[in-house]
């Protein structure tokens, strides 16, 4: 009897449900998951989320257009950023005043007002920070100056479009404050903070602002005393201490004195650039750790691959040769691979690509050595490591030839059996000269057709393409003029 009465509650129920009037039903609606960047509080969630949106914005590009494999255009350190990216800053800074945010949090703050085009509160902030600086003469209070300053002149000159006027004025004003004679650690700083403007002038390929930087600098190094050099060469070494000072001189002195030179004669661009390695270093003319003006040992290779593969020897005698140091920049991809390419590969071989369409006659070499392994594969045999380098290269549509040499090593006792490769490693070893010049991954050296290296430099970038450009220029030119 009691199942009788449950069943008809239950057809009661049903009955009632399923006629309840249309109005009483609620439709589901997504819940509403904007983000609203301007209800942020804290510095450290407005810096999270201008990272995000810089980080999706970059994802875009790189799915549309592959920036780094352009040709180098000297306005870009001055384009404005994207208006996303511009109108996320502004909405999430809109509560931080620059007269009362923490000075604890400048160093997050400073570059957020410059994203949000704030400029004139990151002014106001900045102005507060070296306002709170000791402004004595000590050693610790000149450490504490220039690391604040050096760190304020980098969010400047970092910033699109980078502020090179405010830089270069905390340059100035660094330089002004701190006590004489130069001690080590302001120095230091202030030889970078004008070497990064030189740099910057060459990036925009201003070349009178870059020679009278390069003058600064010259004076900055000739200020520091000489009982303070060696805690400089300690601190950063006597091989950067070396190249910043041959850098700054030969920016002085100008790149189109060097180019003019090189017209008279390999013989007179040699001489310019080791009298002006022979000042910055102090080394003697018959001991220069310097590669201008050194014959180009013959490249070892056990596995060669490309056009000149059959050639007696790399350099090719008679042509101008371009030889790049690889390292493993571009190893992890090949045409079956989705794994994606470093951030030097794709601009060098966009580069070097550039170049061998202009210079059809220049002779390309990429070196490398085996590692004894490739990828996630099992460890190749030296020749099937060679070739999947040339794959690789091939992928990438490299020109000219490659070389590949084995690397000798050896391996820990058992049951470790862990390769130990040796520190000679086959061409690297031959190509570094003196203290100053160790091959790194990009290295890349211009040899004349007399075998004769003419130019190296630390790595073939779209930067650096003009003026590698415009040395290939001039050798061929000379090749022609002489058939």
């Amino acid at each position: 009897m009691h199942v009788d009465r449950l069943s008809a509650a239950l057809l009661a129920a049903a009955a009632v449900l399923w006629s309840a009037p249309a109005a009483a039903q609620t439709r589901f609606a997504w819940p509403d998951t904007a983000v609203d960047v301007s209800q942020y509080t804290t510095v450290e969630d407005c810096t999270a989320a201008v990272v995000r949106v810089r980080e999706g914005l970059t994802r875009h590009r790189r799915r549309t257009v592959w920036r780094d494999t352009l040709p180098w255009n000297p306005r870009e350190p001055m384009d404005s950023l994207p208006a996303p990216l511009v109108e996320t800053a502004q909405r999430c800074t809109a509560r931080f005043r620059a007269a009362s945010v923490p000075l604890a949090d400048y160093a997050l703050v400073l570059p957020l007002f410059l994203t949000a085009g704030r400029d004139a509160d990151a002014g106001v902030l900045v102005s507060r920070r070296l306002a709170a600086l000791d402004a004595s003469r000590s050693t610790k209070a000149d450490a504490e100056r220039a690391a604040v300053m050096d760190t304020i002149f980098r969010v400047y000159l970092e910033a699109r479009p980078a502020r090179v006027a405010a830089a270069e004025s905390l340059a100035v004003r660094l330089r002004r404050t701190t006590a004489r004679p130069l001690r080590a650690d302001p120095a230091i700083h202030l030889l970078d903070m004008y070497m990064q403007l030189v740099y910057r002038a060459r990036l925009v390929e201003d070349t009178a602002l870059m020679r009278t930087r390069a003058a600064e600098v010259v004076a900055l190094l000739d200020s520091i005393p000489a009982a303070e050099r060696p805690a400089i060469e300690d601190k950063i070494g006597v091989a950067q201490f070396n190249l910043l000072a041959y850098s700054a001189l030969a920016a002085r002195t100008g790149w189109q004195a060097a180019l003019d030179s090189l017209r008279k004669s390999t013989a007179a661009f040699i001489a310019l650039q080791q009298s002006l390695w022979m000042k910055a270093s102090g080394e003697r003319p018959d001991a220069l750790g310097f590669p201008i003006g050194k014959r180009a040992p013959v490249l070892a290779g056990d596995f060669r691959f490309g056009p000149d593969s059959a050639s007696p020897q790399i350099p090719v005698p008679g042509k101008v040769n371009l030889i790049v140091f690889l390292g493993d920049m571009c190893m992890e991809v090949t045409p079956e691979s989705h794994f994606p390419p470093t951030d030097a590969c794709l601009p060098t071989m966009a580069t070097l690509r550039r170049l061998a369409a202009r210079f059809p006659s220049l002779a390309i070499t990429a070196v490398d050595h085996t590692y004894g392994y490739y990828m996630y594969l099992p460890p190749p045999a030296p020749a099937d490591e060679a070739q999947l380098m040339w794959k690789s290269l091939a992928a990438h549509r490299m020109p000219g030839s490659l070389v590949v040499s084995t690397t000798p090593f050896w391996r820990l006792p058992a049951p470790d059996r862990r390769r130990i490769d040796s520190e000679k490693i086959p061409n690297d070893t031959p190509y570094s000269f003196g203290k100053s010049w160790a091959i790194t991954a990009g290295a890349a050296f211009l040899i004349d057709r007399e075998g004769i290296i003419v130019y190296p430099t630390g790595s073939i970038t779209r930067e650096s393409e003009h003026q590698v450009s415009d040395i290939i220029e001039i050798l061929l030119e000379r090749e022609h003029a002489s058939r």
